[in-house]
């Protein structure tokens, strides 16, 4: 949710006038509830040392120490509770927001959580996920895999 200049390859793009150009719609929503997935929750375990406007935003998806004792199904479990918790927490602080357009307004989330076991590099999780947009839009992210 936040500002959604356009990034190509790494860099900012302009518009032929020399200013920025930004993302809007769909795929501003997606890169922002991507975002969020890719942000750990500001903890104890976790202290950034900025102010954050919401300590909540994010996942703590991150935190391997929460999975290291866990059997597969319990992580599966848990990675599923953190997933539920971090789109309910999304979702209230872009309902807290007035000032989205209709096109970034994140009216349902699915998600698909699943353990996948690779012989090099261990478990991970990996979910699949697809947003509906009050556009009537929806948007798959595709996969996001965090490994264990």
């Amino acid at each position: 949710m936040a500002v959604g200049l356009q990034i190509r390859n790494g860099d900012f793009v302009f518009l032929p006038s020399g200013h920025f150009n930004f993302v809007t719609g769909k795929e501003k929503a997606s890169r922002d509830f991507y975002k969020m997935l890719c942000t750990e929750v500001e903890s104890e375990e976790n202290i950034t040392g900025f102010y954050r406007y919401n300590p909540l935003y994010g996942t703590e998806l991150h935190r391997k120490d929460l999975f290291y004792e866990l059997t597969d199904k319990e992580a599966l479990q848990l990675a599923q509770i953190l997933i539920k918790q971090s789109i309910q927490n999304y979702i209230r602080l872009q309902e807290a927001r007035k000032n989205l357009s209709v096109g970034e307004i994140i009216t349902s989330i699915t998600h698909n959580t699943y353990m996948v076991t690779d012989p090099q590099l261990g478990r991970k999780i990996v979910v699949d996920i697809q947003l509906s947009l009050a556009t009537g839009e929806t948007e798959n992210l595709g996969l996001f895999e965090e490994v264990l």
